[in-house]
């Protein structure tokens, strides 16, 4: 008689997490079509970093080709905190898109289609004035349109300028007709004061403060913060403006740096620096990884580039890779082992865990599903489980170490396989 398989290395019809059970949370055939999703991913970086006349003065800089165009996709592209931003809130319904596009069984073929269809290119073209092929659009998107904090004028900004100044570039600068310097760091603090004097909620709130880990939609949270900002009666002294937010502009004299001591005075160390890193610059949604809905599109793509070259190395991508019934058993393991995971997560929620690869591949196809990521974590875990891929490599190393102890100790059986 052959002892039985240790725990979570088959896919069970059940699984327990923390003191639930639940059904798949991920599917093997979700991780197929995610698979196939970092294909298009690579193919499109590699098609990038070959078109050396894809923008003048990149020829030779593949990287920061790279770069410019994923700034460009996220020109292209309107989600962000849709539950804050009530001009946003009709993109909540894309928010689950991604489990329908992986019903990979139903069509397999759904994400490699060579030709898209004719309707899809004609509503995009119709609603967004752009051509539907990112490297055609190239030659449209070449300036963005920016508001001067001092005199509310338009500006045509370049994305990108041969001295690094350009709106796409890390040196962001340009000067309107009023003679204001214009940088990124003003264009954040104008941001910020703009949802200062919002007067109706949820635009009132601000960036970082409604999303806890144990509620996806705090809005007591968000009034106190809200409160607390605006009793500051040095941003609403009296000027010769009538303008709200040129009043609060006067009188921090135009600068983040004053506008960050005020704040640093109505607001505790760790919620300062979460809320105000939230604006760093004009775009309407936040790099704050737990106070958004989604991540700053840009700087996902260009972390998540070692991951997709993981994947790829390992040919996972390959079409037909996973076909054969032996391969399929690996990517119900990973789907078993991602389970493990979670509960490991519910019952170390002062743990910082570290996933394997598969672990991870699995994790972040739950993660695309975001609100039924949010949702499930929540009933599951009690908590929302973020997953930080920003960690210095000593802790990660240490962090690592820990887990393969805390699995072993859990499950009897290794870690790593």
């Amino acid at each position: 008689m052959t002892d039985p398989l240790p725990p979570y290395t088959t896919l069970q019809e059940m699984f327990t997490i923390g003191r639930h059970s639940t059904h798949h949370l991920v599917r093997p055939d979700q991780l197929k079509a995610h698979l196939q999703l970092l294909a298009a991913f690579d193919h499109l970086k590699q098609r990038v970093v070959a078109s050396e006349s894809l923008i003048a003065g990149l020829e030779t800089d593949s990287e920061k080709r790279w770069v410019w165009f994923v700034n460009l996709a996220v020109e292209r592209w309107y989600a962000e905190d849709t539950m804050r931003l009530s001009k946003l809130k009709p993109l909540t319904r894309f928010s689950d898109y991604f489990s329908q596009l992986t019903s990979y069984q139903a069509n397999p073929d759904l994400l490699t289609t060579d030709t898209p269809q004719h309707e899809r290119v004609s509503a995009w073209e119709r609603r967004t004035q752009t051509p539907y092929d990112p490297f055609a659009s190239t030659g449209t998107l070449t300036h963005k349109p920016i508001n001067c904090p001092r005199c509310s004028r338009t500006i045509i900004a370049p994305f990108l300028q041969p001295d690094g100044t350009g709106y796409a570039q890390s040196n962001f600068s340009i000067t309107c007709e009023c003679a204001y310097p214009i940088t990124k760091e003003i264009l954040g603090l104008y941001k910020f004061v703009k949802n200062i004097v919002e007067p109706t909620a949820p635009d009132t709130y601000f960036a970082g403060t409604l999303h806890t880990p144990h509620n996806a939609y705090d809005t007591e949270r968000g009034h106190t913060i809200q409160t607390r900002i605006l009793g500051s009666n040095f941003l609403f002294r009296q000027t010769e403006t009538s303008d709200p937010e040129a009043r609060i502009l006067t009188n921090v004299q135009y600068e983040a740096a004053r506008m960050r001591t005020v704040m640093s005075m109505r607001l505790k160390l760790g919620l300062f620096n979460k809320v105000m890193s939230a604006y760093t610059d004009d775009r309407v949604f936040s790099i704050d990884l737990v106070g958004a809905v989604s991540r700053l599109l840009a700087l996902i793509v260009l972390r998540q580039a070692s991951f997709v070259k993981k994947m790829v190395d390992l040919r996972w991508t390959e079409p037909g890779y996973f076909t054969s019934e032996v391969d399929i058993v690996a990517l119900q393991h990973c789907v078993a082992r991602y389970h493990a995971f979670l509960n490991l997560l519910a019952d170390s929620p002062a743990s910082f865990l570290v996933p394997t690869l598969d672990i991870d591949l699995a994790w972040h196809t739950h993660q695309l599903m975001a609100s039924c990521y949010q949702s499930d974590c929540l009933s599951l875990a009690g908590r929302y489980v973020d997953h930080d891929d920003k960690v210095e490599e000593g802790h990660l190393s240490t962090s690592f170490d820990l887990t393969c102890r805390a699995w072993n100790d859990h499950y009897h059986v290794p870690y790593m396989h």
